[in-house]
């Protein structure tokens, strides 16, 4: 009988120190990832970005851009804290 390979996740494990523990499992988010967390169309995160509303994100690749999950977890703590809205 031949072995059954679980799908490894993409995403690398991390500590519990994030801030939100909506985040704690990853330490980088891809756009569509970050749209879902903060509950926004992935083409939004992309104009947030260019504008400065966001951290500054990570090119790992051509193709590839993230951000740090610590970097987001503590801009939506200063957003919580100041009670305004990113856009």
């Amino acid at each position: 009988m031949a072995k059954r390979y679980r799908p490894v996740s993409t995403a690398a494990k991390t500590n519990t120190e994030t801030a939100d523990p909506s985040v704690a499992v990853l330490q980088h988010l891809r756009a569509k990832q970050l749209a879902k967390l903060l509950s926004i169309h992935p083409i939004t995160v992309w104009h947030w970005s260019r504008k400065g509303k966001l951290p500054r994100p990570i090119k790992l690749g051509p193709n590839v851009t993230v951000w740090r999950a610590s970097d987001i977890a503590k801009w939506l703590e200063g957003k919580a804290g100041s009670g305004t809205e990113a856009g």
